[in-house]
């Protein structure tokens, strides 16, 4: 009798151990899609937000989609890019230890083959990005194109 009560005991704690997974799965299968932050819905956001900035785009396809990290500790670089930032309405800051979605566009420049848009995203919101040069004597200008 002992043995069975043992044994069912331990198909209780295994079930118990094995919902508790699924139930944890499905939280973030459910938080993921609760974001609603789709690539190509939040292209378009992105896209007019640049058109309304006056920022004129080689083509209205990113160049490039990524999530990247922001850093959890403000080191001097991060600080200047911050001020840009802040200069243009935004501020990172609230947004340190956060996954962000990041989309870079080419940027239709007369005399230069070489200038991106970069637009920060989280949560379905522009939180931030700048205009840039990616060549050897690189700038790097807010959406205003003020340069930092």
């Amino acid at each position: 009798m002992y043995a069975t009560f043992k044994r069912k005991k331990i198909i209780f704690y295994a079930i118990s151990v094995f919902s508790a997974i699924c139930l944890i799965a499905v939280a973030i299968a459910f938080r993921a899609s609760r974001s609603g932050e789709k690539p190509s819905e939040l292209n378009a956001v992105c896209v007019s937000f640049l058109r309304d900035k006056k920022v004129k785009l080689s083509d209205k396809k990113p160049q490039s989609i990524e999530t990247t990290l922001l850093a959890h500790d403000i080191s001097e670089t991060v600080k200047e890019y911050n001020e840009l930032q802040k200069k243009q309405g935004f501020d990172l800051t609230e947004f340190a230890g956060k996954t962000v979605t990041k989309y870079t566009y080419r940027v239709a420049c007369k005399d230069r083959t070489d200038v991106v848009a970069v637009v920060f995203v989280y949560g379905g919101k522009i939180i931030g990005g700048d205009i840039h040069c990616i060549g050897a004597d690189g700038y790097m200008t807010g959406f205003d194109g003020e340069t930092v």
